[in-house]
């Protein structure tokens, strides 16, 4: 037992924040300051912007962040193939009062250009998206509504953020609004037996390779495309962004939005879900490839029907 501690052991220090990354600025390779280290150490500029990223790691390794004093230059001239005498002068540079980049074994402006967090705020507003985020997928009223915004305690139910998506309605044909939620039961009350795909399956067909890619990808930048949502929901994906994915996974291997637009619509209107629907999306995928390697293919022969007057 150490003296003066009756628990045996020695209190554990605080923690030091560690990163294994740190801000590298744009401006760094092209910072005037490495050309007169160049002059004074005798070195190519290269050299300097090489040692400089290597105390650069160090300071950011270190225990107390930007402190240079693990700094070992020749493990520093093996690492670049430098040799050691130039990397000496080097750092004999930045230590120097004309450049007094380094001072006393720390980096002099590190805590200005590495703060350990520049939004003390970040935790809190991630908590709450997060908690925002979880009230939208349990249908709850949003947690922390906005300034001047009325909160609903009512039994109606909340306005859904998805926006709603076109379909058909097979067993009435008649066109509807309905939400991705509402429409999975929708397709349990219809309980429409599975039919042929055709270009008629839900609503107007896409001729237009600009509306197409639209309503597959939607902006392309900000949000996704409608059939990113009707895919989400028929394949019971809680992210429109996956289903985008998806479409996108499609997209490339039928280099046809207009017919890929099509084929979904279709399948949506057959009121497929899970495996079925994306087993009808490849297998109409499959089809178009092998019609255009081999032309559309033939009808059947008209069999098993008697002429007449037999």
């Amino acid at each position: 037992m150490r003296p003066g501690n009756p628990f045996g052991k020695l209190p554990m220090p605080p923690r030091e924040k560690r990163y294994g990354w740190f801000r590298y600025y744009n401006d760094h390779p092209h910072d005037p300051k490495w050309r007169a280290v160049a002059k004074l150490a005798n070195v190519p500029i290269p050299t300097v912007i090489s040692v400089t990223d290597a105390i650069l790691c160090t300071a950011n390794k270190s225990s107390r962040r930007g402190c240079v004093e693990d700094f070992n230059p020749f493990e520093c001239a093996e690492a670049f193939n430098i040799p050691p005498d130039d990397v000496a002068r080097v750092l004999a540079a930045l230590e120097g009062p004309e450049i007094a980049w380094i001072d006393q074994d720390w980096i002099v402006d590190w805590f200005d250009r590495q703060p350990d967090s520049e939004d003390p705020t970040a935790k809190d507003r991630q908590r709450r998206r997060r908690a925002r985020q979880k009230a939208v997928r349990l249908g709850l009223p949003d947690p922390y509504p906005p300034q001047g915004a009325v909160q609903r305690h009512d039994s109606s139910p909340v306005p859904s953020r998805v926006t709603p998506v076109t379909l058909r309605d097979v067993t009435l044909d008649k066109t509807r609004q309905v939400t991705p939620s509402e429409s999975v039961a929708a397709r349990a009350q219809q309980g429409s037996a599975p039919q042929e795909l055709n270009s008629g399956g839900s609503g107007e067909s896409f001729t237009d390779p600009g509306q197409a890619r639209m309503w597959l990808f939607g902006t392309g930048t900000t949000e996704t495309g409608l059939g990113a949502r009707v895919v989400a929901d028929a394949l019971g994906m809680r992210l429109a962004l996956t289903a985008d994915q998806a479409i996108r996974r499609w997209n490339n291997e039928l280099e046809d939005p207009v017919a890929l637009a099509n084929i979904i619509r279709e399948a949506d209107a057959l009121s497929l879900n899970g495996k079925a629907f994306e087993n009808i999306v490849q297998q109409q995928i499959a089809r178009h490839l092998a019609e255009r390697i081999n032309g559309p293919s033939l009808p059947l022969p008209l069999t098993g029907l008697k002429k007449q007057g037999t």
